[in-house]
């Protein structure tokens, strides 16, 4: 019994390393986003005086917004389930049940709220990028003027 409560609790460490990776991906994902969104303002004051089709631009700045919200409401959920996981380890060790079964539900109702942001962000930051590079390619292809050929 005891060998199988050490296990587990060897276990949990494996899972708060899965969630440290979580957080990082959330971390990066808002990192990205905000980069993008001062690379699309830098090319606004730069090179993109008159820009074909705006809305392409404005709605892909909405999807990085989202993406960083819900990366930055992601993150304390990420912690506290971090910080849930670690004191039930030690009430497993300690051989403190009553602290160890609030802990685990805490856990699981916590766990629940995270995939809804990753679909979130990863989402909203590829259709981002998407709608960014098609913008790219609408205003930065040189036009080619057609003269009618005469005979």
């Amino acid at each position: 019994m005891v060998k199988d409560i050490k296990n587990v609790a060897d276990s949990l460490e494996g899972l708060k390393e899965e969630h440290r990776l979580q957080y990082d991906y959330f971390k990066y994902a808002t990192v990205l986003s905000l980069g993008v969104i001062t690379a699309i303002v830098a090319l606004f004051q730069k090179v993109i005086s008159n820009p074909k089709y705006p809305l392409l631009i404005y709605v892909s700045l909405g999807c990085f917004a989202i993406s960083i919200i819900g990366s930055l409401l992601a993150m304390p959920i990420i912690t506290s389930v971090i910080a849930s996981m670690t004191t039930f380890r030690l009430a497993l060790l300690e051989n403190d049940p009553n602290n160890a079964l609030m802990s685990s539900k805490k856990i699981e109702r916590i766990l629940k709220r995270i995939p809804i942001f990753g679909y979130l962000v990863e989402f909203s930051l590829i259709f981002g990028i998407i709608l960014f590079l098609v913008f790219l390619v609408f205003n930065l292809t040189p036009e080619k003027h057609y003269t009618p050929y005469v005979w």
